[in-house]
């Protein structure tokens, strides 16, 4: 089978890497994945049971973001590797719609031009794209880190080190230089998996603009078969060449559904508990940081009216909120520097 020339080499290195593209080592690849996949997993779910154990819910939510990305790459690998098959019919598809191309630059006039324009045209976009996604998947795995590194270096009060991934390994890891070594394979894995997710999402970003591409061309078609202008041998074999050519997108469009439509489905799923998994650290986060100021600034207020009170060369009582009454003589036999609550105006005592 011939390789297409839609697919950019980033995708094919990618596809290659996790065992899908034809004739590369798909075995030994496998193999790999699934051993890498296989044991973060293992220490991911069980850093998440001794969260639900330890009733840690900031962690648990925590590490239940960083964890789905992982399980759903560990499942669009198990879907794409048993769909192999499909998979290979989607590139061979590809491969013949170049082919018909190239065979019609033999009798080279203006319609093959602007077929060769929209095709050129998909093509560049795709290259573009796909750069642009892995690009930024990549980005963020950088600033991730980056964050996770500034944390551990100024705070001081943690009990120990923070890992880029959360873990729970057999072993001591909190030490040099096993700390190091850990952080540097947990670097190295998110940097890869990160890139594999960008690359599947470029790769059907591809398989999309590779079927808008046929279909201005199958409109082009139309659009010659019926202008005025329209000079062709033959009319039965310009309507034989466009009804193949819809036929040829119907059936690649229905291999996409069928090879990536549970996959769109667990990637929408996924993404929707990660989005809110996120957005409620970012919101318990903000509130802690709010209540702490609060709690600094009441501090500092009480500090100062209680300065006030005691000197005050008169006495003087007033009310705050209808909930309790200052005056320096009660501040003043007071031993601490707590208020002291006392009945609402016009109550029994008053």
């Amino acid at each position: 089978m011939s390789l297409t020339n839609t697919v950019c080499a980033p995708i094919k290195f990618g596809l290659r890497v996790i065992g899908i593209w034809p004739e590369s080592y798909n075995f030994l690849y496998r193999i790999f994945w699934t051993i890498s996949l296989g044991l973060a997993q293992i220490f991911q779910f069980k850093y998440i049971i001794i969260c639900i154990k330890t009733a840690n819910f900031l962690d648990l939510v925590d590490s239940i973001s960083t964890t789905l990305p992982y399980s759903l790459l560990c499942l669009k690998l198990i879907i794409l590797w048993y769909n192999q098959g499909l998979f290979n019919n989607i590139l061979t598809s590809m491969s013949r719609d170049w082919e018909s191309w190239i065979g019609d630059t033999v009798t080279f006039n203006m319609r093959t031009m602007r077929t060769m324009r929209i095709m050129m045209n998909k093509t560049i976009l795709s290259y573009r794209c796909s750069l642009l996604i892995i690009g930024v998947y990549s980005i963020a795995v950088v600033v991730y880190v980056s964050v996770i590194i500034n944390y551990n270096n100024n705070d001081n009060d943690r009990k120990e080190n923070q890992l880029f991934l959360k873990m729970e390994f057999p072993f001591f890891y909190d030490f040099f230089p096993v700390y190091e070594v850990v952080m540097f394979v947990q670097f190295i894995q998110l940097l890869s998996n990160a890139s594999i997710i960008g690359m599947l999402d470029a790769l059907i970003l591809t398989l999309i603009f590779h079927v808008s591409g046929q279909i201005d061309i199958m409109c082009q078609g139309l659009d010659d078969f019926f202008s005025k202008d329209f000079k062709h041998k033959s009319y039965k074999n310009m309507k034989s060449a466009i009804i193949c050519r819809h036929q040829n997108i119907i059936t690649f469009s229905n291999n996409i559904e069928s090879l990536f439509s549970y996959i769109a489905l667990m990637q929408f799923l996924t993404n929707t508990l990660v989005i809110c998994c996120i957005a409620f650290m970012i919101v318990i986060r903000h509130t802690i940081f709010c209540f702490i100021s609060f709690y600094h600034e009441a501090r500092y207020i009480e500090k100062f009216v209680h300065v006030w009170i005691l000197t005050m060369a008169e006495p003087i009582a007033f009310y705050i909120g209808s909930l309790c009454r200052l005056g320096h003589p009660s501040i003043r036999s007071s031993r601490s520097w707590a208020l002291p609550r006392l009945p609402r105006p016009g109550s029994p005592g008053l």
